[in-house]
């Protein structure tokens, strides 16, 4: 199976010591999920969350750069390459990291999850990873109910699963 995490995915695995090795099949990210994970102001919650991403996405290289301000910059590079999100959102998607979409899926998504999360504003990299994850086919793993009914009511074919069910169906092959 080819699977996508929400950024919540890698906060679960490093809350919950769940092991790499333990994970089976294909695993697929964007640029979204590793910028949020940088932006963590926590400097050990930060290492330990791109141990985690790195150790799933087969790292090729890693380099830790001091800013000026005294903060840590971690730098990757995979051996699997980032896939590009589905749609470009100015603001939010990185050129060369995102396509250009003709279809408007990606606002479609924004709608249902500004109107089910409102003080999230919508939150558009979620609908960046929805909209990837309905447009490449991946299993969409996330514990968001409103990314995950934003999903499922756009894509019969996308699968989405909790953290429960999806470290079950690890566990279980």
């Amino acid at each position: 199976m080819k699977f996508m995490l929400d950024t919540n995915a890698y906060n679960y695995l490093v809350d919950h010591n769940i092991p790499i090795d333990l994970l089976k099949g294909e695993f697929y990210t964007t640029h979204i999920p590793e910028d949020e994970l940088n932006n963590s102001t926590n400097l050990e919650r930060r290492k330990s969350l791109n141990q985690k991403f790195i150790s799933l996405h087969n790292k090729v290289t890693r380099e830790e750069i001091l800013l000026d301000n005294g903060s840590i910059l971690i730098k990757t590079t995979f051996e699997n390459p980032i896939v590009p999100t589905g749609s470009f959102v100015l603001g939010y998607s990185k050129l060369g990291g995102a396509e250009i979409a003709d279809d408007n899926l990606y606002e479609k998504l924004f709608k249902i999850l500004e109107a089910e999360k409102p003080k999230d504003k919508g939150n558009p990299q979620d609908a960046l990873i929805g909209d990837t994850a309905i447009k490449k086919g991946f299993v969409l793993v996330t514990n968001d109910n409103a990314l995950r009914k934003a999903v499922g009511e756009h894509s019969p074919n996308t699968k989405g699963m909790d953290f429960s069910t999806f470290i079950e169906v690890m566990k279980n092959g």
